[in-house]
Parts: structure tokens; C-alpha cells; sequence
């Protein structure tokens, strides 16, 4: 189970998720939070997909 939730929404600062790789570095172990992502546009970056794969984001959604 999982103790934090840490809900991210795009904004204006397109292109810019160093966020994801700070919280990945942290040092409780990965399986204590999760992190969602909020995607807002229609498109979703390559460098955000890999992320997903990679499993550093537990859920991502966009407003499709």
C-alpha cells in the first residue's frame, strides 16, 4: 500500500519534468509513494512517455 500520493498537473513550463527524476531520487523507497501526473493537452511528450515505461509515474492521464 502506499503512504503518499503525489499528484502533478502540467502548467506552463511545457517540457520541463526534472520534478519526476527529484522525486525518484528520493530517499524512502519507491513502493511508500506514488506519483500521478495530470496531462492537461492532447499531446504527451516522448521524454514523459519514457518515464511511464520506466515506471517512475504510477498513473498517467490525459484529458482525452
Amino acid at each position: 500500500m502506499k503512504k503518499v500520493s503525489i499528484i502533478l498537473t502540467d502548467w506552463s513550463v511545457r517540457e520541463s519534468y526534472h520534478a519526476i527524476d527529484y522525486l525518484n531520487r528520493q530517499t524512502i523507497l519507491r513502493q511508500y509513494y506514488e506519483i500521478i501526473w495530470v496531462e492537461y493537452y492532447d499531446h504527451i511528450s516522448a521524454i514523459f512517455k519514457e518515464h511511464a515505461d520506466k515506471n517512475n509515474i504510477d498513473k498517467l492521464n490525459n484529458n482525452e
